[in-house]
């Protein structure tokens, strides 16, 4: 009889331990629900914006580019110095998946004036080299190369 007596009290016992522990389970499961919600959430806010590299590489023979001016709405112009080769500059926060555009006068105002779409993806790294952009400048075209230009290079007569 005792034995019968201990292992009703040994089941009850246990059913109030299921019964106390079980809903903690649950209370876990739930605040883990809720941080991968919150992860979901913060992994979403991605980069709204995008700064490049911009590199101007002189490739000319001939027909120097000393007079190259860069005009990009919103940051003003820039006026590489490519007597050594070449110059880099950063330019700062674009929107992402917003058009933007780049004017490139390579023998500066009195000369041909090049528009170019750049559109920075949220998937891009600001400030890489990886998603640069180059102009390259020769005596005869103007080569422009990066992964925000749609089909990723475009060629322009200087």
């Amino acid at each position: 009889m005792k034995i019968k007596y201990f292992i009703v009290i040994l089941l009850m016992v246990i059913l109030v331990i299921i019964a106390l522990v079980i809903p903690q389970f649950k209370k876990a499961d739930k605040e883990k629900i809720e941080i991968s919600v919150h992860e979901i959430e913060d992994s979403e806010k991605i980069e709204k914006s995008i700064s490049f590299k911009l590199n101007v590489w002189d490739e000319t023979i001939s027909i120097p580019a000393d007079k190259i001016e860069i005009w990009i709405k919103g940051v003003g112009s820039w006026y590489p110095d490519i007597s050594q080769g070449a110059d880099q500059k950063i330019i700062k926060s674009f929107p992402v998946n917003q058009p933007e555009s780049l004017f490139i006068y390579p023998d500066g105002r009195g000369g041909n004036e090049i528009k170019v779409i750049f559109i920075p993806t949220s998937d891009m790294i600001s400030e890489s080299d990886r998603d640069a952009i180059i102009i390259q400048v020769f005596d005869d075209q103007i080569i422009i190369i990066s992964n925000a230009i749609e089909g990723r290079e475009a060629i322009f007569r200087r």
